[in-house]
């Protein structure tokens, strides 16, 4: 009898070492990954998941494990009908896209995850293994270059607006207007100083379409009473109040005046005019600015740039009585590559841009052959077309420089002159340099078509490591299990179904492992020398099969305890007597 111990003894410590490499080996790469795996059940029960799905989403595993998916409070309920049809689309056998999905952390706070589903076989059951990748700092990437596009493209309008023989007081209305949808704002409004160095409001606008929105009941302003505000504005160069009731005691009477004109939020530009300061641009009840930053708030302050160009213009025209030398000094100061074209497509007028990048003696010369480097107009000219139907018109086109390089560059066609007959005689031609922008696009692109390789390439690792893992565990003559202490089984092997008399095709896996033992007493014994040594050995017990058969096993077993210590699940091989 003895030898016979011995024998299985040493069968079973090979057995377990087998075991141990294998394990230790999906362990690893389970609990090692940089993003979420789960393991779900046909009916979205909680199977699995590795230690980043709780360091993602601030669960513990007690919490999730076990939890069918949706009725987790980390998906907003509009999203469960969608992760329904996804499921049933999946065990359909349909393949499924990645697909991003804005959820929620433990904590409340918003992430956004791409996730990757597939089926795979798990003791002969079909389980979906669910991937989640973390895309939230992704997705503030492009929140971020989405808003600087956005600023880019109101900087082009706002600068078409000045251009040309225009009305410039409708001009600032509409930019004003322009600016204060960019910041989501409530009122935009320009004060300039007088002769007595007072401000006065020159302009104010309603920048939403709520129809009780009121202006500013305010006509004179001494900036003496805001000494706060001037610190701040010699500090940064702009001044910004996120919210007027969260202000310092220290700025105690530039709050009490905001509350008083129902300011609940204020942002302000200078506005600087062959290096003076004439004035400021504002804007205030700034719902849409609560991430906007530093980097943010100084490329937006062109605007301020924009303005006082125009207001420049305005003057000057007052002056001189709509002298045209002031159109060109307006648009020789933006940073556009900005010309003028005639019906021939000849460059009647560049300014000071077009000129560093494409030569000074450009005047006369084609503006295709100039810019583009062609030898005959672009198919789709811009300008052919403005000349056609007096409209405004947008492309993206490639420019080379005078030294060769590629300039990517939205260009902008506008009606410049009229003659006689009022047909468009002259097109002027603004394009603003994007090619940092598409650079950042184009690298935007190949990140996630690299990160998505690699999630692929690692999952087929996975699923290619679980396979061998199983079918392992299906080949050994010992029955193999796991289960949680004093609790559910949660994996067995088809060993364990032939030693308990029952048809491989059926599983134990919820099973309540506390109904297999036949004495309570012995029962006890067994939990109490694991809590104790952490392993059994050889331990001989009497066990009750689901069909009521009375066996006699030997379990060889070990502890394994959570984080905080506490037996969490039991392990180990069971060989019948």
């Amino acid at each position: 009898m003895n030898s016979k111990i011995n024998e299985f003894e040493n069968i079973d410590e090979t057995i377990k070492a087998q075991l141990d490499t294998i394990e230790e080996k999906y362990k690893h790469l389970f609990k090692e990954s940089p993003f979420s795996i789960a393991i779900l059940n046909a009916s979205g029960v909680i199977i699995d998941f590795n230690p980043f799905t709780e360091k993602l989403f601030g669960y513990t595993r007690s919490e999730l494990l076990g939890k069918n998916y949706l009725a987790l409070s980390m998906y907003p309920p509009e999203l469960i009908p969608v992760f329904k049809e996804h499921m049933k689309s999946l065990i359909e056998g349909k393949s499924l896209k990645p697909a991003q999905f804005k959820v929620y952390k433990k904590d409340g706070n918003p992430i956004w995850i791409m996730t990757f589903l597939s089926l795979i076989k798990l003791k002969a059951q079909t389980m979906v293994q669910v991937i989640l990748l973390d895309m939230t700092e992704r997705k503030e990437h492009e929140r971020i270059l989405k808003r600087k596009l956005e600023i880019e493209s109101t900087i082009s309008t706002i600068s078409s607006l000045f251009i040309g023989d225009v009305e410039l007081d409708k001009a600032f209305y509409n930019s004003l207007k322009k600016i204060g949808n960019l910041y989501s704002a409530s009122r935009g409004f320009i004060l300039l100083y007088n002769e007595e160095d007072i401000l006065e409001l020159f302009i104010q606008v309603s920048c939403s379409d709520a129809s009780h929105v009121e202006l500013i009941n305010l006509k004179y302003l001494n900036v003496n009473d805001f000494q706060w505000c001037q610190e701040k504005y010699a500090d940064n160069g702009y001044i910004f109040i996120s919210n007027t009731s969260e202000l310092s005691q220290k700025a105690k009477n530039t709050k009490k005046i905001l509350e008083y004109l129902k300011i609940a939020s204020l942002l302000i530009y200078p506005l600087i005019i062959k290096g003076n300061l004439k004035g400021f641009l504002g804007f205030d009840s700034l719902e849409g600015m609560l991430n906007w930053n530093h980097d943010d708030l100084a490329v937006t302050q062109t605007f301020s740039e924009i303005i006082s160009s125009a207001l420049d213009r305005k003057w000057s025209n007052e002056t001189l009585r709509g002298s045209n030398q002031l159109l060109a000094g307006v648009l020789s100061s933006l940073t556009e590559i900005i010309a003028l074209v005639d019906k021939q497509l000849n460059l009647i007028w560049t300014n000071n841009v077009a000129k560093a990048k494409f030569g000074k003696l450009i005047t006369g010369k084609k503006c295709y052959k100039t810019f583009i480097n062609r030898e005959r107009p672009c198919q789709n000219c811009i300008a052919f077309k403005t000349f056609s139907d007096g409209l405004i018109h947008e492309t993206e086109l490639d420019f080379i420089d005078m030294e060769k390089n590629n300039l990517i560059c939205w260009a902008t066609s506008t009606p410049a002159a009229l003659d006689y007959a009022g047909e468009t005689e002259l097109t002027l031609i603004i394009s603003r340099d994007i090619t940092k922008k598409k650079e950042i696009e184009n690298e935007l692109k190949q990140m996630n078509e690299h990160l998505i390789q690699k999630v692929e390439e690692r999952t087929l690792k996975l699923m290619k490591t679980e396979e061998n893992y199983r079918q392992m565990l299906n080949e050994l003559n010992v029955g193999f299990y796991r289960g949680e202490f004093k609790g559910k089984l949660l994996k067995h092997n088809f060993a364990l179904n032939k030693i308990f008399g029952i048809d491989p095709n059926i599983s134990l896996i919820g099973s309540d492992a506390s109904q297999f033992f036949l004495n309570k007493k012995i029962q006890d014994k067994y939990y109490k020398t694991l809590i104790k040594d952490g392993h059994i050995q050889n331990f001989k017990v009497k066990l009750i099969t689901p069909q009521g058969e009375h066996i006699t096993v030997r379990l060889n077993s070990h502890l394994i305890r959570d984080e905080k210590g506490l037996p969490s699940i039991i392990e180990g091989t069971l060989i019948k007597d």
